[in-house]
């Protein structure tokens, strides 16, 4: 992996890059330096990514996502009593809930299939959700009867371990621990 690959990830993870990281991705070998002249510094560049300041126009975090579904009310009690998902508000056409972590709050929307609301067509969303104790959520839901219809298996990947789940509309739903 190159300095430059290592720039266009940080980049897009909108982090600041500390000026050595900037300058060993552009540098280049210096001239040979004239005896006679006395070698001056270089004048340091001006930093070329943004800093992100709060409230600044940047994506922060994704605030949610909808689920369109053929039975709202159906699917979102799946979510709040099998897989651990509080989906308790009601909103017209649908059903909402989420969760806080880490001072960011990721919402839900359950909406009628067909309705004015977007969102993912039954059967066709993906959600994956981390989960601090891997083994203890996997248990928790064998006690409600749920398994998953595939896992990484105890060892995991490079990323850690994954279990998938279809919900009762067809949709992949993932956690992904240690």
């Amino acid at each position: 992996m190159s300095a430059d690959d290592d720039v266009v990830r940080v980049r897009m993870f909108g982090i600041r890059l500390p000026a050595v990281l900037l300058l060993a991705s552009c540098a280049q070998n210096p001239a040979p330096a004239s005896p006679a002249t006395p070698a001056t510094p270089p004048a340091a560049p001006t930093p070329t990514l943004p800093s992100n300041p709060k409230g600044s126009a940047v994506l922060e975090y994704v605030g949610g996502t909808a689920i369109q579904a053929k039975d709202p009310k159906a699917l979102s009690a799946w979510y709040t009593d099998r897989f651990g998902l509080t989906i308790a508000g009601e909103m017209p056409g649908g059903y909402y809930g989420g969760f806080e972590w880490n001072g960011t709050s990721f919402n839900i929307a359950i909406v009628s299939a067909g309705g004015d609301h977007p969102g993912a067509a039954p059967g066709t969303a993906y959600l994956v959700f981390h989960v601090g104790d891997y083994d203890g959520f996997l248990a928790a839901r064998a006690v409600r009867q749920l398994t998953p219809f595939k896992t990484t298996g105890e060892k995991g990947d490079k990323f850690g371990r994954f279990a998938s789940f279809h919900d009762p509309e067809g949709n992949e739903v993932d956690v992904w621990g240690q």
